[in-house]
């Protein structure tokens, strides 16, 4: 059947919800089947995954909007694929695409138990008895050759299922018959879902795709479950209650008729819920410049996807895989110490969803342009000899400050001193006319940036006294 074409754009990434076609739904054992992941209005360099049931198996690079991998299916059953892609530029992928589900059949055949005696009869009608050839074959082994028909008797065992060839030969003239043998078939193991977490409720279940129904009815077969090579319980569905005493390596076997058949083996390793994230600062966080942001989740299984929030908006998506846990995002910076609150953190991992609180953090405020200003009122005279007070202060900045006083002129400063507050004093004993000119004050903290102030006249006309 021919697919109509589907865009869709995703509203987490921004990226469109890639398409993807099988060519066939339906194949045998050992067969391939090419996918073919498309974005129609992307342009590349792009990145394809490929994924069967939900394990990805196939990562390719391409230029173009499309691309396709081949997909081999040895067993019975049924496989799930689908597909994402991101901009190699880029770290967010998109959604995940349509899922295509292909059932794995075994070829028509003979289909018998082991035990059973099966006869190949290689039979050459319409030739003369003289001058030919005849040959048996399994998979390129020879198994039997004669001048005349024969007929080959076996009995049957694990390894007697295959394709078996009877090739005549005479002269350059070749023809060739083959037949198909197919036993009662090893009992698949599947969980559901695929994916699950502790305290999840899954259900395992234990089923023969194809049984010789002229030997074998369905009630004949009983299945059991085994889990670290023990058995379990009987039955082919089983449901529980996902921990980690759950864990292991499970099996099921089928037994009909005194024969039986073991799965393969499926590896039980629930997953961890992710915990509430912790959001932190990265060293420190200054007005106006970039910093750093860290979000971690304690438990929860990798990968991890943790989201930065903004005013509980999406800010940006970082997905964790290991071997670290934590995803840091680059801020350009704020512009008040009370947005840093506006920061909040979500991890996600499967089904699962979990949110910090408010980011509550230190900010540091850089010191505005400070205001320099005499002990005295305005205008108001005093005396030589007298004690004077020049006052540094500033409007804004987070305390600690370092004031320094400077005379102009000079390169070094008259005083300079730490406060907690956001005025500083510098006293100039005893004042004389040596005293008078220009002075300023200068203000700076943890923020590194430094601000000095405009000016200030101290002395008069008067040689004995000061405004």
């Amino acid at each position: 059947e021919k697919c109509a074409l589907q865009t869709r754009i995703s509203a987490d990434s921004g990226l469109q919800t890639p398409l993807l076609r099988v060519e066939s739904n339906v194949v045998n054992e050992g067969e391939k089947v090419t996918a073919t992941c498309s974005v129609p209005e992307e342009t590349g360099p792009l990145q394809f995954s490929f994924y069967r049931n939900q394990q990805m198996f196939m990562i390719l690079t391409s230029n173009e909007n499309s691309t396709n991998t081949s997909v081999e299916f040895q067993e019975s059953g049924e496989s799930d694929l689908h597909c994402t892609y991101r901009h190699m530029e880029f770290p967010d992928s998109s959604n995940s695409s349509n899922i295509e589900r292909v059932l794995i059949q075994l070829q028509p055949g003979l289909k018998v138990v082991e035990g059973d005696r099966v006869r190949i009869s290689c039979d050459v009608l319409g030739h003369s008895k003289n001058g030919y050839e005849v040959f048996l074959t399994d998979r390129e082994t020879l198994l039997m050759s004669s001048p005349s028909s024969f007929t080959h008797s076996f009995e049957v065992n694990a390894s007697s299922s295959g394709r078996y060839v009877c090739k005549v030969e005479t002269g350059k003239t070749e023809k060739i018959s083959t037949a198909e043998l197919f036993l009662l078939s090893r009992p698949v193991l599947s969980m559901s879902p695929q994916q699950v977490f502790q305290g999840q409720m899954l259900t395992l279940s234990c089923r023969t795709l194809n049984i010789n129904q002229e030997r074998i009815t369905k009630a004949d077969v009983k299945f059991e479950l085994y889990k670290d090579q023990h058995p379990l319980k009987e039955g082919h569905t089983f449901n529980f209650t996902a921990s980690q005493s759950s864990n292991g390596n499970y099996t099921c076997r089928a037994t009909a008729k005194n024969i039986t058949k073991e799965s393969k083996q499926l590896i039980i390793n629930a997953k961890v819920p992710v915990s509430p994230p912790v959001i932190r600062a990265v060293g420190q966080v200054i007005v106006g410049k970039p910093f750093q942001l860290l979000c971690e989740s304690e438990l929860g299984t990798l990968p991890i996807s943790y989201t930065l929030l903004r005013y509980q908006r999406p800010f940006y998506t970082l997905t964790v895989s290991g071997p670290q846990r934590s995803a840091v995002f680059n801020i350009s910076y704020i512009n008040h110490a009370d947005e840093i609150h506006s920061f909040t953190c979500q991890a996600q991992g499967g089904a699962y969803s979990r949110f910090s609180q408010a980011l509550n953090t230190p900010v540091i405020e850089p010191v505005s342009k400070p205001e320099l200003s005499l002990g005295f009122p305005r205008g108001q005279t005093f005396t030589e000899g007298t004690d004077v007070s020049l006052y540094c202060s500033v409007q804004q900045g987070t305390v600690p400050v370092t004031f320094f006083w400077y005379r102009v002129g000079s390169s070094r400063p008259l005083f300079t001193s730490r406060s907690s507050v956001t005025r500083g004093e510098h006293v100039i004993r005893s004042i004389t006319r040596d005293h008078r000119g220009k002075y300023y004050c200068g203000a700076y903290n943890d923020a590194g940036q430094t601000q000095n102030s405009e000016p200030v006249t101290v002395g008069g006309q008067s040689p004995n006294t000061f405004i």
